[in-house]
C-alpha cells in the first residue's frame, strides 16, 4: 500500500502512512508504507453494559420523503410502542448487560409520534439509575424530522440533556422537493423553522443530518453557503452533516461524480477554514472527529452492532442495529427470550472488511467510517462488498482532511489546531480525545 504524499512549499513532503497512521515530514518522497501488513481489526467483545440501545418507536411517520428507505414512509405495519413495552425492554436488556445502558436513542418512523411514551420512559430510566448504583448513567438521543417539536418536547430535551438529530436537507426549495407531509401541502421546511428557530439554545446538543439528492447535485452551482449552509443555519441548526443519497438504482456517472466532488470539496473548504478561527464551534463534529483520529493515530474499529449496539422495535423484535431492522436482516429474536438472546449475542460474529480486495489496497481503510455490512447487503445483496458512492465520498473527505493537516503543520499551526480541538471537545463529545500526537 502506498503512502499519501503532499508536497509542501518548503520543498519538503508531508507523508501519511496509511498502515501505521503515522505522519512524517521528510525531505524526500517515501512512496511505500514502512509497515508491511495491515493490523487485524479488533473484534468487539460484549461488555457488561450496552453502549447503545436504539428503540424503534413506530414505523409510522407524518412525512412521506421520496428517498425514504421505509417505502416513502408508507410501511403497511405502523404500530406504536407503549410505555409498558419500553420498560419491559429496558428490564430485559439489563439482564443481559447488568451494568445498564450508556445511551438510548429513539428512532422511527417519526419517534415523536410517541412523545408521551418517551417522556414517561426517560423518567423511569432516570429513577431506575438513581435507585440502583450498579447501573451506569444513561444519556438520551433522538432522530426526528423536527415537525412535531413543541414546548413540551423542548422541555424534555432540556431536562434530560438529549442529543437531538434533526433531518433537514437544506434551503426550502431543496428540502421540500423530497420531504413532504402525508396529509398536508404545508412546507416541511417552514414547519421545522417555526418549531425550532430561536428555541434550540438549551442544555442539549443539536445535530443536523441532510440528505443530498441527485436532484440537488444536478442543480448545484457552487455556492455552498448560499445554496446549502445558510438554509440550515438560518433555521438555527448547527453541526450539519450531508449524506449522499444511496439507492442501487441511481447511476453515479462521471458527470454526477463531478458534482459530488464539487459539493464535498466546497463543504470541506468552508468548514475547515473555520476551524482555526473564532467560529470553530460551527464545524461539524464528523470533520473534527476525523481530524482527531488522524492526529491520534486512532484506527477505525469494527462496527459494534450486535455486540455493544442493539435495536429493538415496537414488535419486541431484536436486531443488531436499526438498518438491520428496516430490512428484517440478522434477526436476533424476541426481547422476552433473554436466555436465547444472550447466547445469540455472545456467539454473534461481527462482520469486517478482511476479505474485501478494494479495502486492502485503499489508503483510507484504517480511517474509513463508511463501510457497513448491512449497507452492502442492501445495495449489493452480499456483505463482503463496498457501496461505490460511499467509498468515493469517504476517500474524498479523508484526502481533504489530510491536506488540511499538512497545511497546518507547514504553517506552524499544530498547537493552534490542537487547542481548538480541545476547546471544541468541551462542548461536543468527540469520543474521549487524547490530544497528544507525534509528527
Amino acid at each position: 500500500m502506498e503512502n499519501v504524499i503532499i508536497k509542501l512549499k518548503n520543498n519538503k513532503y508531508f507523508i501519511f502512512d496509511p498502515i501505521s497512521l503515522k505522519i512524517y515530514i521528510s525531505e524526500k518522497e517515501v512512496k511505500d508504507s514502512l509497515e508491511k501488513q495491515m493490523p487485524e481489526q479488533v473484534v468487539p467483545e460484549k461488555r457488561e453494559y450496552l453502549a447503545n440501545l436504539t428503540l424503534g418507536m413506530t414505523d409510522n411517520c407524518n412525512l412521506k420523503c421520496k428517498y425514504c428507505y421505509e417505502n416513502n414512509g408508507e410501511k403497511k405495519s405502523c404500530g406504536l410502542i407503549t410505555t409498558k413495552q419500553l420498560i419491559n425492554i429496558y428490564e430485559k436488556v439489563i439482564k443481559i448487560y447488568p451494568k445498564g445502558i450508556k445511551a438510548i436513542c429513539f428512532f422511527g418512523g417519526e419517534p415523536l409520534l410517541a412523545k408521551k411514551q418517551i417522556k414517561e420512559f426517560v423518567e423511569y430510566v432516570g429513577s431506575k439509575v438513581k435507585e440502583n448504583k450498579k447501573l451506569i448513567k444513561t444519556s438520551f438521543g433522538i432522530i426526528t424530522n423536527g415537525t412535531l417539536i413543541d414546548e413540551e418536547v423542548l422541555n424534555m430535551f432540556n431536562k434530560y440533556h438529549f442529543n437531538v438529530t434533526i433531518s433537514l436537507d437544506g434551503p426550502k426549495e431543496m428540502n421540500d422537493k423530497n420531504r413532504i407531509f402525508k396529509a398536508s401541502s404545508k412546507s416541511v421546511y417552514e414547519t421545522v423553522k417555526s418549531n425550532i428557530q430561536g428555541k434550540m439554545n438549551g442544555k442539549f446538543n443539536v445535530f443536523c443530518e441532510a440528505t443530498i439528492s441527485i436532484y440537488y447535485l444536478k442543480n448545484y452551482k457552487g455556492d455552498i453557503k448560499k445554496e446549502f449552509i445558510n438554509g440550515l443555519t438560518g433555521v438555527g441548526l448547527r453541526n450539519i452533516w450531508p449524506f449522499i443519497e444511496e439507492n442501487k438504482d441511481i447511476d453515479y456517472n462521471q458527470e454526477i461524480l463531478k458534482k459530488v466532488d464539487k459539493f464535498y470539496d466546497d463543504f470541506c473548504d468552508y468548514y475547515l477554514n473555520l476551524l482555526l478561527t473564532e467560529k470553530y464551534m460551527e464545524v461539524p463534529v464528523t470533520l473534527v472527529s476525523k481530524i482527531t483520529n488522524i492526529l491520534r493515530k486512532k484506527r477505525r474499529t469494527v462496527c459494534q452492532a450486535g455486540k455493544n449496539l442493539m435495536f429493538v422495535n415496537y414488535k419486541d423484535q431484536v436486531f443488531p442495529c436499526q438498518v438491520c431492522g428496516s430490512c428484517n436482516w440478522q434477526f436476533f429474536g424476541n426481547i422476552n427470550e433473554v436466555t436465547k438472546l444472550r447466547e445469540r449475542i455472545n456467539n454473534y460474529v461481527v462482520s469486517n472488511r478482511s476479505s474485501i480486495s478494494q479495502c486492502q489496497t485503499c489508503y483510507a481503510t484504517s480511517l474509513c467510517e463508511s463501510w457497513c455490512s448491512v449497507g452492502s447487503y442492501l445495495n449489493n445483496g452480499r456483505i463482503n462488498t463496498v457501496v461505490p458512492i460511499r467509498c468515493h465520498v469517504e476517500k474524498l473527505l479523508i484526502s481533504k482532511i489530510l491536506g488540511f493537516v499538512a497545511k497546518c503543520l507547514e504553517e506552524g499551526k499544530k498547537d493552534l489546531l490542537t487547542n481548538k480541538i480541545i476547546d471544541y471537545s468541551k462542548n461536543v463529545d468527540i469520543n474521549g480525545v487524547d490530544y497528544s500526537y507525534i509528527v
